[in-house]
């Protein structure tokens, strides 16, 4: 079957449809509920604070274009397939000759290049139109971590081979265009997100801290510490109770600083290696 979808076409400004600004938007209310749902400060560990400032943030898409591979075979057509700029779309445009007449003339059988190119980032963002963005959205599916899209080899003429550079390069650039948009879109939520989430946290933070206060109110204190072993290899263990809330807000802060840093490092470029075969 030639792949005749397309990508970032869901939720388009001019459908009335969940576009990606909901799809942010659920995500994030995800992650504050769950933060709201914490129940006790030693549940906070670092692993768990590093887990869960990694989950939040949205991974853009990087495309590949300089690792694309082809595989060709031979797929049966019809005649939704003819292409409109060629001599065949044009008689069927006509109106005088119908598409089994046309494809008798050209053979329904044809060779099918499918081009893959791996990526990677979320892949649910390449279901999801930039805003803006344009009316023509590229060809293509995604299978594993990569993005197929079939070029059609119509005959062996001149124009036919140019036809097919051209419908090449089209796509890898609405590939790119698309992506570079979406990818805007996802700097700003994910350069957005740590004001919220450490707002969630403080806000949770004072509300277990009041709960240590009933106890202290007691005089009932926290339970020790252990001491670290001597000569211990492993980490400092973290504190605990309202002594560890005091540290959270600066663990949360540093670790979206170091992990913001790393996703935007790799993000690059998705327009690199576009060029015309």
């Amino acid at each position: 079957m030639v792949i005749q979808s397309n990508l970032f076409s869901k939720g388009h400004p001019l459908k009335a449809e969940a576009g990606l600004s909901d799809l942010l938007e659920r995500h994030k209310r995800g992650v504050l509920s769950k933060i709201k749902n914490i129940s006790d400060l030693d549940q906070m560990t670092d692993s768990f604070l590093e887990h869960l400032v990694k989950e939040s943030l949205v991974e853009p898409i990087t495309i590949q274009f300089d690792k694309i591979t082809k595989k060709l075979r031979t797929d049966e057509l019809d005649s939704s397939m003819i292409p409109q700029n060629s001599m065949a779309g044009r008689m069927l445009r006509s109106g005088r000759f119908d598409g089994s007449e046309l494809l008798g003339q050209m053979g329904s059988q044809k060779q099918v290049a499918r081009l893959s190119i791996p990526f990677t980032g979320d892949p649910t963002l390449l279901q999801y139109a930039p805003n803006p963005c344009g009316l023509t959205f590229p060809q293509g599916e995604v299978s594993g971590n990569t993005i197929q899209f079939d070029v059609i080899l119509w005959g062996s003429s001149p124009d036919d081979d140019q036809r097919v550079k051209d419908d090449v390069q089209r796509n890898r650039e609405l590939l790119a265009s698309c992506a570079a948009g979406v990818n805007k879109q996802v700097k700003e939520f994910n350069e957005a997100l740590p004001t919220q989430v450490k707002a969630a946290f403080a806000t949770k933070l004072d509300e277990l801290t009041k709960q240590h206060s009933i106890f202290d109110a007691l005089g009932i204190p926290e339970e020790p510490e252990l001491p670290a072993l001597p000569n211990s290899q492993t980490h400092p263990q973290p504190k605990k109770g309202k002594a560890r809330a005091v540290q959270i807000i600066q663990i949360v802060e540093k670790m979206y600083v170091q992990q913001l840093n790393q996703t935007n490092n790799n993000i690059g470029d998705v327009n690199n290696a576009i060029q015309s075969d």
